[in-house]
């Protein structure tokens, strides 16, 4: 083809036709031109299909982790849920004199418990790190997972440490009483289920000291607090924001998909 284009040139100068090779030049210019435009347009839609291949990928992998996050989320609200309960019961035995010893006793170890909820999301945390998070269209989803993050963020920061603290202290208190040791005894009886009473020989467990302790009042009252705010927390705040992305994440994906 280069030939036959040069072959034209050189006839055409040899013809003394000046005009005719300076148009012509011009044209096949003009094709030089058209063809790298056409060559640079195949490549960006190229670009384009595979960016969108990605970007579907990246998305339906974000779907998974957030359903995942999702999951734990409905777990952790329905265990501070039980939490409150259980710490209400035994604020309420503590007003009575007379305890169902092995009823409380479990309930009393679970009260010290937190339940702090983590996110976990190694593909969108692989996004940002590799400064790849412009292959995602959408951007009120961006906006929106960023939210979501800032929220377990200050979740961590503040609500989970003053949480771990007063948990901490109930606990140093509790362990007054009872032997720390208790709690494997516990576990190993469906915590508590089926505790013969023979188990918690030789180990500390001063129901009625514990019981006319004022202290115990507040700090059963603590926990219950802490419990009523990590639920609330993840029930109004944290779920409705995981509701929100996800929905969008459907969106978007079936948008790819069309």
């Amino acid at each position: 083809m280069i030939k036959f284009f040069r072959k034209i040139r050189q006839r055409l100068l040899a013809e003394n036709r000046f005009n005719k090779y300076l148009l012509y030049a011009i044209g096949e210019i003009l094709l030089v031109v058209i063809g790298i435009l056409i060559a640079l347009q195949i490549n960006n839609w190229n670009q384009q299909h595979q960016n969108k291949i990605k970007e579907s990928y990246y998305l339906k992998e974000m779907q998974k982790e957030f359903l995942n996050d999702q999951k734990t989320l409905e777990r952790f609200t329905s265990l501070t849920e039980a939490k409150k309960s259980r710490g209400i019961l035994v604020k309420n035995n503590l007003k009575n004199d007379t305890i169902n010893k092995k009823e409380l006793l479990p309930h009393l170890f679970f009260n010290g418990k937190i339940v702090a909820f983590k996110s976990f999301t190694p593909v969108y945390d692989e996004l940002i790190s590799s400064g790849q998070m412009n292959l995602i269209k959408n951007d009120s989803l961006k906006i929106l997972i960023r939210e979501y993050n800032d929220v377990i963020n200050k979740s961590e920061s503040f609500l989970y440490k003053e949480s771990q603290s007063i948990k901490e202290k109930y606990n140093l208190h509790l362990f007054k009483y009872f032997d720390s040791e208790i709690i494997t005894k516990l576990w190993d009886s469906e915590y508590g289920k089926n505790l013969p009473k023979e188990k918690l020989n030789g180990l500390k467990h001063d129901f009625e000291g514990f019981r006319k302790d004022p202290n115990s009042y507040y700090y059963v009252a603590m926990c219950i607090g802490v419990d009523s705010e990590l639920n609330r927390w993840y029930s109004k705040v944290i779920s409705p924001k995981l509701s929100n992305i996800l929905n969008l994440l459907n969106n978007e994906i079936k948008h790819l998909n069309d």
